[in-house]
């Protein structure tokens, strides 16, 4: 969490609440591992406004990564370009 809120330039704390949002609204799963929590984005969900509820959040994420120069790649599977 500390990379994250480092990158996007908020604090520590505000990184764990919005995850912990994130978890509470089914879009994230957290598992314990050792003494660590390693996080899992659900990506067969979808969003929960009405204009975008035909959008898996996987296909969602795979877009965003493909622009920002990422790979393609959500959880291991290639889904760019691919429809609900």
């Amino acid at each position: 969490m500390r990379d994250i809120a480092t990158r996007v330039g908020i604090t520590e704390r505000a990184v764990q609440m919005i995850v912990g949002d994130l978890e509470q609204a089914g879009y994230v799963v957290r598992e314990r591992v050792g003494r660590r929590n390693h996080y899992t984005v659900v990506d067969r969900g979808r969003f929960r406004h009405p204009l975008e509820q035909h959008v898996r959040i996987g296909d969602f994420l795979a877009l965003v990564l493909r622009g920002a120069g990422g790979g393609a790649s959500v959880n291991g599977a290639e889904r760019a370009g691919r429809r609900a």
